[in-house]
């Protein structure tokens, strides 16, 4: 089925690129707290009484009631549940949730395992299906901790009571959820696949009524003959801004993102080819290959790349408004998608000439979802022009 393999692509993508995704520059992902179970107070009857029956002599000058005999009132004593101590932050934890584009989705319904050891002296490991790579530190503050890969890549999580909230790329975009064994984890609202499925085919339906320069725009980006896409993106969180170059050819997909933060540069590339998945740091000319790929991109690599991926879905909604909104000054032809249960509102601007040239992405609405705002896409180029050389890794030293 299209859609499984399409669905699949996008919440595994993460898998493929793993921790040493995370720049730098990442944020933090908001707290989670689970629910805390509640021991229930134990019952305690009062004592039954029994009221001996008085019965009145009969007289014909009066009647005579019986005494009224009341059963002592005994009340139950309170029983007040102990407190339950925080679980450590050292332990295994093990991913039971994905999130990405709006859906909670749990991870066993997806076929995906991934586990965190965090283990004392600030060492570790992960491992994501068969794959594993060793944490060389981490370290915890006010309940964040900032894990370090082998390979130096980096990523934040915030850790709470047994349960442990990767921000991937530090945006909210996409967050994988680990619990420990003894971690409540009640509080999450999950769906199965199959239900992920049932509303991307119901959206999938109204495919038809979806808006024609959104589609237009969709269909230009043709994987097999060259996709081709240039943007910023301001992420207002982290006070930073991404620049994206993102190139798909074939099955062959390569992606340049440089973070600028403050007065720090960082610019790492991503590469899928020949079934496997590198990142690439091209200051050092050096790079590692994260783990095979999966078959599930062969549909369409691009799906590897934010905007595609709000492009791809927002593409198929009948449900939007026309409007017109300002960007410094200047006024744009904007199809508003509004907020739904699973996904913030997304307005996409047009310019005079129909070309796109900015998307407005909202906060994630889905609760325990990274403490993010809203995310401003600045497009500069959507074309079919394709540098083939850039898919040529051979000048870098893998490891």
């Amino acid at each position: 089925m299209k859609q499984r393999r399409i669905l699949a692509a996008i919440l595994a993508g993460v898998l493929l690129t793993g921790l040493t995704a995370c720049g730098g520059g990442s944020t933090p992902a908001k707290e989670t707290t689970a629910a805390a179970a509640a021991a229930a107070a134990p019952e305690t009857k009062a004592p039954e009484m029994k009221v001996p029956e008085t019965k009145a002599p009969e007289t014909k000058a009066a009647e005579t009631k019986a005494p009224e005999t009341k059963a002592p009132e005994t009340t139950a004593p309170e029983t007040t549940a102990p407190e339950k101590e925080p679980l450590p932050m050292e332990g295994e934890y093990t991913l039971f949730a994905v999130q990405n584009e709006g859906y909670l989705v749990a991870s066993e319904t997806m076929d995906m395992s991934s586990v965190i050891t965090l283990k004392e002296g600030g060492t570790g490991s992960m491992t994501m299906d068969e794959d594993a790579m060793d944490i060389t530190s981490w370290k915890e503050e006010n309940g964040t901790v900032q894990i370090v890969m082998a390979d130096g890549g980096e990523a934040p999580a915030k850790v709470t009571d047994g349960i442990l909230e990767l921000d991937i790329y530090g945006t909210g975009d996409m967050l994988l959820y680990f619990a420990q064994a003894e971690a409540d984890t009640s509080g999450f609202q999950l769906m199965t696949l199959d239900e992920v499925l049932e509303k991307m085919a119901a959206e999938e339906a109204g495919q038809s009524g979806g808006n024609p320069k959104l589609v237009g725009v969709l269909e230009s980006l043709d994987v097999t003959k060259g996709a081709h896409l240039i943007y910023s993106r301001d992420v207002e969180a982290q006070n930073a801004v991404q620049d994206f170059d993102v190139t798909a050819k074939d099955g062959v997909f390569y992606s340049s993102r440089t973070t600028k933060v403050g007065g720090a540069v960082e610019t790492m590339i991503t590469v899928i080819k020949d079934g496997k998945v590198y990142n690439l740091y091209p200051d050092k000319k050096t790079g590692a290959a994260v783990t095979e790929s999966s078959s599930v991109l062969d549909e369409n690599v691009m799906m590897m790349d934010d905007l595609y991926q709000d492009l791809f879905f927002k593409a198929g909604e009948a449900e939007y408004t026309e409007e017109t909104r300002e960007v410094d000054g200047v006024s744009y032809d904007a199809v508003v998608y509004p907020a739904g249960e699973y996904s913030p509102e997304i307005a996409f601007l047009f310019d005079g000439d129909g070309n796109l040239a900015y998307c407005q992405k909202g906060a994630p609405v889905v609760s325990g979802a990274a403490d993010t705002s809203e995310i401003f896409y600045r497009i500069f180029s959507v074309d079919d022009r394709v540098d083939e050389s850039l898919f040529d890794i051979s000048a870098y030293k893998i490891e």
